[in-house]
């Protein structure tokens, strides 16, 4: 009975144990589905400058070849887009909007740009022709912006492309820019290189107008020819002294003193390391800090002056102090001289990427009666725009133009705005010249040394000129004739740069033969001539083409 009593008691406590052993420890929850993920970043700010021209949502007002059709999957904005298609065996096609009403975009020429969407199956397919035209005549010959396909085609892929096509790029109507604030029309027209043996499907989609995005550049650094900050090998009338306070750049600058009793000032840098401005005639600009105690005392003579000879007289570029110096106040004065406005040493001008010496001299309208101190700081090349080229003609009406028989203007295929000067070598002929007398003589803005004559000419078949034979040439002139004061160009050195189609001719003046007379006065040009023969007679009719003849620096 004991041992029954026992064993009861320890089987009662061994459970009390386990119920014990069985309790929930209150441990804290490891539930998450109460916590809030990161918010997701914000989407882009909104450009406050776009405006829809055309969302390509609907058919309405749009016109392709064959019927336009919305297509509601893989559009790039809103709930469609607008597709086109070249169907076999054909190879071109096009899109046009026309807006009503029309659209005010409050934008320039200067700061707006055209925005949309183009798909395009297979890029290797399309011809290089063609353009894109926004106008305001709701036609795409008149009031209009225009870019060409041809310039496109480099940066385009197949599927969509997002294009940004700049107002100030584009070419304009014979009549005249667009009026921005009542754009109702757009094109865009476009060949393949062969007729299509299978349907092909290109699309437009969310066609806006927008302001140009302006990131502000970066301080100009340029190449430093000097920092004025040790005397070096710097030389001046008398001592050269570096002073530490005052200056415009860095730990000093350097000072000269005119001293009592004299009129004549120097600044002479030999540069022992020749330095590499990484510039151009037409993009280089000289620049320094100059500081003048007192302009009334100057003389209005002197030069500055920047060679590649170690020597001031020999390849040279250098600017006369007599135009400087009524544009400056006592104090610092920052010195910005292009080197297209520069005169240049006979012996051709410097070599730029072997810069060596820089020289400053001017004198005092009398000798001073108390020590004038002058100073220098920061000397350094730097790289600006060129000029905008001189247009010569645009070829976009006959005008004064001349060829054998007679001139026409063709209004498709152009490079530049509303067409193209054809001249035709009719059947059983060999000969062909475009001639264009300027009614108003043009001021070129260059020289010889940093000019280019630049145009596009079309050659149906480059293999048919004469470059051996017969050599034809181009001429330019101010005296109204083509063998008077004028530059020529051999056409034994261009044809065999020409492919067939359209070419960009670009010639340097200083590459052409000049006039026994001395050449033309490039402020007064007034004459443009192109002839050229083929090697043989024609056996039917070819056509040739010019189109935007300009002037530019190179």
């Amino acid at each position: 009975m004991k041992l029954f009593k026992l064993i009861l008691t320890c089987s009662i406590l061994a459970l009390g144990l386990m119920i014990a052993s069985c309790h929930k420890e209150d441990l804290q929850s490891r539930d998450i589905s109460g916590l809030k993920p990161p918010p997701p970043p914000p989407p882009p700010p909104v450009d406050s400058s776009l405006v829809m021209f055309d969302p390509a949502d609907s058919t309405a007002g749009w016109e392709t070849v064959g019927a336009p059709v919305v297509v509601s999957a893989g559009q790039k904005q809103g709930t469609g887009y607008i597709q086109g298609m070249i169907t076999p065996p054909n190879n071109f096609l096009q899109f046009i909007k026309t807006r009503i009403p029309p659209l005010d975009t409050k934008l320039t020429k200067e700061n707006g740009e055209l925005t949309f969407w183009w798909n395009i199956p297979d890029v290797t397919k399309l011809k290089a022709d063609g353009q894109i035209q926004v106008s305001s005549s709701g036609g795409p010959d008149s009031k209009r912006f225009g870019w060409a396909i041809a310039d496109l085609l480099p940066s385009l892929k197949n599927g969509w492309n997002q294009l940004t096509l700049s107002f100030a790029t584009a070419n304009v109507a014979g009549d005249g820019e667009p009026d921005l604030s009542a754009m109702n029309y757009f094109k865009i027209f476009f060949w393949t290189t062969d007729n299509v043996t299978a349907n092909f499907a290109c699309g437009i989609d969310a066609i806006q107008f927008k302001a140009h995005t302006v990131t502000t550049p970066p301080p100009t650094v340029g190449v430093e020819i000097d920092n004025c900050d040790s005397v070096g090998a710097w030389q001046t009338v008398g001592t050269p002294v570096i002073v530490t306070t005052g200056q415009k750049e860095g730990t000093g600058y350097l000072q000269g003193t005119l001293t009592t009793g004299n009129d004549f000032l120097q600044f002479i840098r030999p540069l022992a390391a020749p330095v590499d401005t990484k510039v151009t005639m037409s993009t280089g600009q000289l620049q320094f800090w100059f500081y003048v105690p007192d302009v009334t005392l100057l003389k209005l003579d002197g030069q500055i002056q920047f060679s590649s000879a170690n020597d001031p007289d020999n390849k040279r570029i250098g600017w006369g102090l007599a135009d400087i110096i009524p544009t400056l106040h006592n104090g610092w004065n920052q010195l910005k001289l292009n080197f297209r406005d520069a005169y240049v040493s006979g012996d051709g001008g410097p070599d730029l990427t072997a810069m060596n010496y820089f020289k400053m001299f001017f004198w005092a309208s009398t000798p001073v009666t108390a020590d004038q101190k002058f100073g220098l700081d920061d000397i350094k090349v730097v790289a600006i725009p060129p000029p905008p080229p001189v247009l010569i003609s645009n070829c976009d009406s006959v005008s004064t133009w001349q060829t054998v028989g007679t001139p026409v203007i063709i209004t498709t295929g152009q490079k530049e705005g509303a067409g193209y000067l054809q001249g035709t070598l009719t059947t059983g002929n060999e000969f062909l010249q475009f001639i264009l007398p300027i009614t108003t003589p043009v001021n070129t803005n260059v020289t010889i040394a940093n000019g280019q004559l630049q145009f596009w000419f079309y050659v149906p078949d480059a293999s048919l000129l004469d470059a051996s034979v017969q050599v034809g040439q181009v001429q330019f002139s101010s005296a109204n004739d083509p063998d008077k004061n004028r530059v020529g160009w051999g056409f034994d050195k261009i044809v065999p740069t020409l492919h067939n189609g359209w070419n960009l001719v670009s010639l340097n003046l200083s590459d052409g033969y000049v006039s026994g007379d001395g050449g033309p006065d490039l402020t007064k040009m007034n004459y443009f001539k192109m002839f050229f023969w083929t090697k043989s007679n024609a056996t039917a009719n070819i056509n040739f083409g010019i189109d935007d003849i300009i002037v530019q620096q190179k």
